[in-house]
């Protein structure tokens, strides 16, 4: 194993006012073990800012405006960087502050500007990039998008091809039902395959700090599984908890990963559509045999967007289209070598088998 990508939630760090900072010494002193001992790549993904920043402000109550989460965020984040800084520096590493909006992801040209940062800080010696989602300016995000920061962690572990994704959470794994409400729930040790898993059981949390719950959890597993990265969710206060993991003892839950696919492919995946189009069988049947999506079977353009956008197909795959969506509407359901003379003899197909990815 050589990286490693580590995330702590909001629950995790907090304290009755503000952070744990006698948590944060321990957790930063294990990953400076890892790093020195293990000669380990790290990259740190912490939450907390939101909730940091509420107790600074004296709010206790939920906020649902996204301007005060905004601004809770712009207050928390500066204290919780400065937090890690100081604590680092003891141990003779130095802190990179990364912050990433959902959008970052979705542009190819941004994704790979971001992987090459983030192979450069980790080329650096004892350099430890500190990342967490840009909750000062994004909107939807804030709720949505990153899942307190599981899936931000999960989208960074498959850009820089980690090994491993440590979730550090306020439960010690994966159960077969709630445990807070379902006394007869039991922790499930490793979990072979998530398309097998029964999701169900992953209850969302109602914890009025956190905007993550085991769902999102086991989203950003499923991520990760797809660059060959396995999982491991874990109590992040269980003693030396990382320093166990990275000794190969049984910790938590560990979620086995699957057989990798290209970088490309996961980003096309992991890429929020922009669109979505709707086809025949007879389309789905043939981009199901690895062949082009042609117009002949396209029924129906959903959005507007331009020619390279990612799309969504009937729910079932992820594409890059060679046509913008005002090219896919005059083409729709028409044959290629009818489409040729208005569209030119590059743009007879919506899609190559190349850049199509099934769920």
């Amino acid at each position: 194993m050589q990286r490693i990508v580590v995330k702590v939630g909001t629950n995790t760090l907090r304290a009755q006012k503000g952070v744990d900072e006698g948590y944060i010494e321990n957790l930063c002193g294990q990953i400076a073990w890892a790093m020195r001992e293990k000669r380990l790549q790290v990259i740190l993904v912490s939450s907390g800012a939101i909730g940091l920043g509420k107790k600074m402000l004296g709010i206790s109550e939920e906020i649902n405006s996204i301007a005060y989460r905004q601004a809770a965020a712009s207050i928390g984040q500066p204290f919780l960087m400065q937090t890690y800084r100081s604590t680092f520096e003891r141990h003779g590493i130095l802190t990179a502050q990364l912050l990433f909006s959902r959008s970052a992801f979705n542009e190819r040209k941004s994704f790979l500007a971001l992987r090459t940062n983030l192979e450069t800080l980790l080329g650096a010696q004892n350099v430890l990039p500190i990342c967490n989602g840009n909750d000062s300016v994004s909107t939807s995000e804030i709720d949505e998008g990153f899942g307190d920061n599981d899936i931000l962690s999960a989208l960074l572990a498959s850009k820089i091809d980690a090994d491993l994704l440590v979730l550090l959470s306020d439960i010690d794994g994966v159960y077969t039902d709630n445990p807070k409400t379902d006394k007869d729930a039991k922790k499930i040790d490793r979990i072979n395959s998530l398309s097998a898993f029964d999701w169900e059981a992953a209850k969302s949390t109602n914890n009025k700090y956190a905007v993550g719950g085991m769902r999102s959890k086991l989203e950003a597993a499923s991520l990760a599984s797809r660059a060959q990265c396995d999982t491991i969710i874990a109590d992040g206060r269980a003693e030396a908890v990382l320093k166990r993991i990275m000794q190969g003892e049984s910790i938590g839950t560990r979620i086995l990963s699957e057989k990798r696919i290209s970088s490309r492919k996961r980003w096309i995946l992991q890429s929020i559509a922009q669109g979505h189009l709707t086809v025949d069988g007879g389309a789905i049947d043939a981009i199901k045999a690895k062949k082009s999506l042609l117009p002949s079977g396209l029924k129906a353009v959903e959005g507007e967007f331009p020619a390279g956008a990612v799309l969504a197909v009937n729910d079932q795959a992820k594409l890059v289209t060679v046509l913008s969506s005002s090219e896919l509407r005059s083409v729709l359901g028409r044959h290629s070598e009818t489409i040729a003379e208005n569209l030119g003899n590059n743009k007879k197909l919506i899609a190559r088998p190349s850049d199509i990815v099934f769920y």
